[in-house]
């Protein structure tokens, strides 16, 4: 790093979420050509929707956190957690996933393709992690890479329980659609939060005066990407806020079929 700064002003961080079967290329950086149009760092947002949150207010959205992979839905449990039904060709792997707004890791589970043995031959030679191990009531454990991964069978979802695989009747199973959060937030009638004279929430920058609620200038915010000087500079709170919020929206709100 203390090289690069000496040769360059900026520097640009990536970050990424992938299951190890998609990474079929790294991704480089070259110099670009003489003629070639930069890239602007600041992004216009004005033609979304304005971003509210209310900082009083968890959002009652199942799945709305849990991405299971490309081989997975998201799926509420009897168990009472948030778990993932894999489809036919992979298996679920308990896993630590980043927390959003906290500090640390929860513990869940990622749909795994059943055929990505990184081991090969070496894997009659190793003990097997299935031996004395229980998916639990309609789960089937398959070894793979050294780990014991949970098959569950039809009705049933994979939850990570004290940092393990098991299988739970599932509940109601949602798409990737879910990662977006729908119908959230839920409409309040007499909602009134722009401090005009009617009983509806009609500014035009989304803005919450009227409780908890804050934005991010609505139609009016923009966006400066993950680009920090050389120097050490960083984008201010508004933009890092702004990135992430997008980012769960987005992608993957982090991320799950």
């Amino acid at each position: 790093m203390g090289d690069l700064t000496t040769r360059h002003d900026r520097v640009t961080r990536l970050y990424t979420r992938m299951s190890n079967w998609e990474m079929t290329q790294d991704p480089i950086f070259i110099p670009i050509e003489d003629g070639t149009e930069v890239v602007s760092r600041v992004h216009n947002l004005s033609d979304r929707e304005p971003i509210h949150i209310d900082y009083g207010v968890m959002p009652a959205v199942a799945c709305s956190d849990t991405y299971c992979g490309p081989g997975g839905s998201c799926a509420t449990t009897k168990s009472g957690i948030e778990g993932c039904v894999c489809d036919s060709g992979y298996v679920a792997r308990a896993i630590t996933a980043p927390t959003v707004g906290n500090i640390g890791n929860r513990m869940t589970v990622a749909c795994q393709l059943g055929s990505f043995n990184l081991l090969g031959s070496a894997t009659d030679t190793l003990a097997d992690p299935c031996d004395g191990f229980s998916c639990g009531t309609g789960g089937t454990c398959v070894p793979l890479n050294g780990t014991a991964t949970c098959m569950c069978g039809g009705g049933y979802a994979a939850v990570n329980i004290g940092g393990t695989p098991s299988c739970s009747l599932a509940e109601d199973t949602y798409g990737p659609g879910q990662l977006l959060w729908p119908n959230w937030p839920p409409e309040v009638e007499g909602d009134d939060d722009d401090g005009d004279d009617d009983d509806g929430d009609d500014d035009d920058a989304g803005t919450g005066e009227g409780g908890n609620g804050s934005s991010f200038d609505g139609l009016n915010s923009r966006v400066d990407c993950g680009c920090v000087a050389a120097g050490g500079s960083a984008p201010d709170a508004h933009g890092l806020a702004l990135v992430l919020l997008l980012g769960l929206g987005l992608t993957s709100r982090r991320r799950r079929p």
